[in-house]
């Protein structure tokens, strides 16, 4: 199918998700480019559906907010791989399909017949994905993980909080969302491999992995310079230096601003001096910073404490404006609500209406990360309920009669 012209980028591929929280980005990833992703769910619906909030705060399996997020676009069957008619009703599904994508712990899979040496031989073109924590592999493959044990073993806590407490984690759970965009881009790269050659292949994916991949300039501070650094309210910082940027509040929020940055120094203070609050900053003493020595801890506490006084009285779209114009990096803090309305994203209609009949509602989700004119990202249809695509899928398409289905039912199959 290679060769054939699609609507969709992924349009003639399908895709069987097993995925939990720390991979399914990727295959939503893949349902939003057109792939046919069939949620491969046990009896009884997927644990993700009982992550929260829920719609209405109804906590209901099918009302997850969670799952309606990232579920959009794909089909549901029920299927229980402990069972052995189905492990035998799985493999025939594996050789509809192009990707496989699973989260289960190292090892599992094949204690049950179903690692990627045996489904191979099934379907010697299938790119089965396994995400895990740590890999599967090392002294930690079998370890089990959450964003919060992830972000600490790649590193990322160690730069996130006040230098003088504790490391904090994320509000959100940025180690799963990086790795389900870096393994989505994996198993890509491994379909270019089979296009070229026809082959399928196993992708090992670690989360750490992932996450420690996006520290890489920290990292090589080290690596070069033998420099650790240090924790920052705004980020990374090198010991004994401060960080360029602070967060300062205003009228109506809070901006981010970059008030010692060496390209903007000049005009911060002819912006502050505008205003008759540039404190004593044509002093002679000064002219070093000026012209462009490092900063140092005291000269950044009397510029933010002069940024702070100016910032006070001003909103957040005054500040960012005035600063564009002027060349001085001001960026506001966004609220969540901020950013639902935010006009940059209504004018590239970055938001999109999911409609959910059976709630008698439609439901605004995030869109597309970029836009591409050729091949666009689309939401097709709502999230899936438990087993929604039972009958269309293993009658259907897999051809079982309803006599068998029946008995699979019995058996706790599906």
């Amino acid at each position: 199918m290679e060769d054939g012209e699609a609507e969709s980028a992924l349009g003639p591929y399908r895709v069987l998700d097993m995925a939990d929280e720390s991979g399914i980005l990727c295959t939503k990833i893949f349902a939003a480019l057109g792939a046919d992703v069939i949620k491969v769910e046990p009896p009884g619906g997927d644990p993700a559906r009982r992550l929260g909030p829920f719609y209405r705060d109804d906590a209901n399996p099918e009302k997850s907010l969670h799952w309606f997020t990232y579920n959009l676009n794909k089909r549901s069957v029920t299927l229980n791989i402990e069972n052995e008619a189905g492990q035998a009703l799985f493999k025939r599904l594996v050789k509809t399909a192009d990707f496989l994508v699973e989260c289960f712990r190292p090892g599992y899979l094949d204690r049950l017949g179903l690692g990627y040496s045996e489904l191979c031989k099934v379907n010697n073109r299938l790119i089965h994905v396994s995400v895990s924590p740590f890999g599967s592999g090392g002294p930690y493959g079998k370890f089990k993980g959450s964003p919060l044990v992830c972000a600490a073993m790649s590193g990322h806590m160690f730069l996130v909080g006040d230098p003088d407490r504790p490391p904090v984690e994320l509000a959100t759970p940025a180690a799963y969302i990086q790795n389900g965009v870096a393994t989505a881009a994996a198993a890509m790269v491994a379909f270019w491999y089979r296009v070229r050659t026809g082959k399928g292949q196993h992708v090992d994916a670690s989360v750490q992995e992932s996450f420690a991949a996006q520290i890489h300039p920290v990292a090589m501070m080290w690596k070069c310079r033998g420099i650790i650094a240090q924790r920052g309210v705004t980020g990374a910082r090198l010991a004994g230096r401060p960080d360029n940027r602070g967060i300062f509040k205003c009228r109506d929020g809070y901006v981010n601003c970059h008030t010692t940055y060496a390209g903007g120094r000049a005009a911060l203070r002819e912006w502050l001096a505008a205003e008759g609050m540039a404190g004593d900053l044509f002093n002679p003493r000064w002219s070093g910073f000026f012209k462009g020595e490092p900063v140092s801890e005291e000269q950044k506490a009397c510029i933010d404490a002069l940024f702070q006084a100016f910032a006070i009285d001003k909103t957040t779209k005054q500040l960012m404006h005035m600063a564009q114009e002027k060349g001085i990096q001001v960026a506001r803090e966004n609220t969540v609500l901020d950013v639902i309305n935010d006009p940059q994203l209504r004018e590239r209609e970055y938001f999109v209406r999911v409609e959910h009949p059976e709630l008698g509602d439609s439901i605004l989700c995030q869109g597309a990360p970029y836009k591409c004119d050729e091949l666009p990202w689309e939401y097709r249809r709502r999230a899936p309920f438990i087993g929604e695509h039972n009958k269309e899928i293993y009658q259907g398409e897999l051809g079982l009669s309803p006599q068998e289905m029946a008995i699979l039912l019995s058996e706790g199959a599906i």
